[in-house]
């Protein structure tokens, strides 16, 4: 087995979800962090997530979502939960997919919003690709349609290299673009790091690390 195979939590990329689910009773713990250079100012995001794999086919989760901007203290955004189900039959090359996510805005001022992605993931010898095709909608605003799509290729033995990139599909076309490393310490324990940068936006740099 290639070292693209081991995660089967839906997180082996950085920006792409994947159709991938683990085995009945699995329960991921996953830390992401998020740095971010936009317009001279750098913001910081955290999402720890909790993920159970309740059948095969079907996973919940919850993350809790935060940030601090600098000059800013840190500021508690939204908890978010979400389901992940598998629609094709586990293990073979080609995997379809449907999450949802229901941001619980922590601001009372501010709306909750639904987020929705179809997911794709083909797997051929040592490569692993993903694709997902996003859609958003927060109330009293316009919804917004995005993609993401993903590739990596394995190097060594649980070490593969990738290059991602997410962006809108709105009249403003925009997003970002990583390079990412993932890497599996042990087994069942994974850490993913990227270094990347937006195009057509206001983003100069970003670096990003999932600790699975």
């Amino acid at each position: 087995m290639t070292s693209v195979c081991f995660g089967d939590h839906g997180r082996e990329f950085l920006l792409v979800q994947t159709a991938r689910l683990g085995n009945s009773g699995n329960i991921f713990i996953i830390a992401r962090q998020d740095y971010t250079r936009e317009e001279g100012r750098d913001k910081f995001v955290f999402e720890p997530l909790l993920s159970w794999t309740v059948r095969d086919w079907i996973s919940l989760e919850v993350s809790a979502d935060a940030e601090k901007v600098q000059g800013e203290s840190l500021n508690y955004e939204a908890t978010v939960p979400g389901i992940r189900i598998r629609l094709t039959p586990k293990g073979k090359p080609l995997e379809m997919g449907v999450a949802a996510r229901y941001d619980v805005s922590a601001d009372s001022q501010s709306n909750d919003t639904l987020k929705i992605s179809g997911l794709g993931t083909y797997q051929v010898n040592g490569w692993l690709l993903g694709a997902n095709l996003n859609y958003k909608k927060q109330k009293g605003i316009k919804q917004e349609w995005g993609f993401a799509m993903g590739v990596k290729r394995e190097l060594r033995h649980h070490l593969s290299l990738g290059l991602e990139v997410s962006g809108s599909l709105e009249e403003k076309k925009s997003g970002e673009v990583v390079a990412g490393l993932y890497y599996e310490l042990n087994h069942g324990m994974q850490i993913n790091a990227g270094v990347g940068t937006g195009f057509n936006s206001d983003v100069d740099f970003t670096a990003k690390t999932a600790f699975i």
